[in-house]
């Protein structure tokens, strides 16, 4: 409640104020006395003020008008005349530029000290200012006892919409709706979030820091405090809600690494995924991501991922050097994975992210999780690996010394290239991807092909074991594969032990 000018001279205050000449406006606001002998007294004037003056110094009817008007600019409220002092009434001139400026005249009559005018509107202004903090306090705590109690935010803001009588709603950075009193109103979402909602009050929440949402109510000017009374308790609410989504998260990526590495089995795990709100018997697509180094943690992509609404599309998890995704099969994986790149790309160089196919079940969870973690070997970027095969699949487990072996078979050759140039690995490998012919095999190098088969008899040769024996064949086709593999940096992303069958 504000101090009017009426209350001045209307209520029983022992002050004897009396009203000359009545204000331009409707019961104007006095914010404070100001005590003045100044012929203009504008620099010290903020506005709202009861000016009081006895007058000394306006001796003329110019000098008189001349200060009505300077102070109604300052935009004073009212104007208060010592009587019996300087003047014995308050002059004819006074009265006439009050009428015409717009500006309150009261008379104070000898017996009122300014000191008492100003004590009793200082007392006033204390007194009002107590109960605007009191009412706030127990806003406060209303607002605080229904977030703790089984209401949450439902609950607060219920009791922001009550005391504001307006509608209100947070709205999280992706511009999802968490929760709006009443859950019927609309709100312009896209242009809160680009510049806050022209016609709103919105009131940003943070939490650690960063900006996660934003409070939004129509609610007049007059309530913008109780706004700022909540966000802090609608913060909280925030956190509590992530660090459940966090701890989620980690679950969920230790129950795929578990499966991945074979600590859990398929078994297992399908009993373990109703908990982690994934259908067994529904398909997913995994999608991992990774930048380079890893991601060290969580919380600088906390709030990107994926929105804080309950109605989640996906599950997400933390896993060791990355983040692993279950995309349902009727959900568009390929979007969410550009979502996923895009938050990776903002926290360090080389973000890439791999999808694997769809299948059902947790073998079908493992075997997608191999496909996406091939498909992240392509580089930077968003890659869709083509289905998994079997060499890859043996090439990508790093707990089998494949590449050691490979590394091992293929020595001999790699030592006499690094010698003479000779090309050998090359050209070996460019005859399993001519499929054995030595004519393709010279058209892909452009070599003539007595060169192709001078080079495939060193190559049996250095090795010591024939190229038409089908075994030999498979082994140094395996061995070439992890040896592309090695060179083009296996991705850090954690791999399992084995597929699934």
């Amino acid at each position: 409640m504000v101090l009017r000018l009426p209350d001045l001279w209307l209520r029983d205050n022992g002050l004897g104020l009396r009203l000359l000449v009545e204000s331009g406006e409707t019961e104007p606001e006095v914010t404070w006395v100001a005590t003045t002998e100044l012929p203009d007294p504008r620099p010290w004037l903020a506005g709202g003020e009861l000016v009081l003056t006895t007058g000394l110094k306006l001796l003329s009817a110019r000098s008189q008008k001349a200060f009505v008007e300077r102070v109604t600019s300052a935009g004073a409220s009212a104007l208060g005349f010592a009587t019996a002092l300087t003047h014995p009434s308050v002059p004819t001139a006074v009265l006439e530029a009050a009428r015409e400026c717009g500006l309150a005249v009261l008379d104070v009559p000898y017996e009122t000290p300014f000191i008492a005018i100003s004590r009793w509107v200082g007392e006033r202004i204390a007194a009002d200012h107590y109960a605007e903090l009191t009412a706030l306090l127990d806003a406060h705590a209303s607002m605080a006892g229904s977030l703790v109690s089984t209401e949450g935010m439902t609950g607060l803001l219920a009791v922001l919409r009550r005391l504001t009588s307006a509608p209100v709603a947070v709205i999280d950075a992706h511009g999802q709706v968490l929760d709006s009193q009443p859950t019927r109103a609309t709100w312009p979402v896209e242009q809160i979030i680009r510049d806050g909602g022209s016609d709103l009050r919105v009131v940003p929440i943070e939490v650690g820091g960063m900006q996660v949402a934003f409070l939004c109510s129509r609610a007049e000017a007059t309530h913008a405090e109780l706004l700022h009374y909540a966000a802090p308790l609608l913060a909280l609410e925030l956190a509590r809600r992530q660090a459940v989504l966090a701890g989620r998260r980690e679950l969920v990526g230790q129950v795929i690494e578990d499966l991945a590495r074979g600590t859990l089995t398929p078994e297992e795990v399908e009993r373990r995924l109703p908990a982690l709100d994934i259908e067994a018997g529904r398909a997913h697509r995994v999608v991992l991501g990774q930048v380079t180094g890893g991601v060290p943690a969580w919380g600088a992509l906390r709030w990107g991922i994926e929105p804080l609404h309950a109605a989640q599309t996906f599950v997400s998890g933390v896993i060791t050097g990355g983040l692993v995704v279950l995309v349902p099969d009727d959900q568009p994986a390929a979007q969410i994975a550009q979502r996923v790149w895009e938050h990776l790309r903002e926290q360090g160089p080389g973000a890439r992210v791999g999808i694997g196919g769809a299948y059902v079940g947790a073998n079908g969870i493992r075997w997608s999780y191999f496909e996406a973690r091939d498909a992240l070997a392509r580089g930077p970027g968003v890659h869709d690996e083509p289905a998994l095969n079997l060499p890859r699949l043996l090439l990508a487990n790093p707990h089998l010394p494949v590449h050691d072996l490979a590394a091992q078979v293929l020595q001999p050759l790699l030592d006499a290239d690094a010698r003479s140039g000779s090309c050998l690995v090359e050209t070996l490998r460019a005859w399993f991807d001519a499929a054995g012919s030595v004519r393709a095999t010279g058209e892909r190098l452009f070599v003539h092909r007595n060169t192709v088969r001078y080079r495939l008899a060193k190559v049996e040769e250095l090795l010591g074991r024939p190229l038409s024996d089908m075994h030999h064949q498979l082994e140094l086709s395996l061995a070439l594969t992890a040896l592309t593999m090695a060179a083009g940096g296996p991705p850090a992303v954690h791999a399992p032990d084995r597929a699934a069958q």
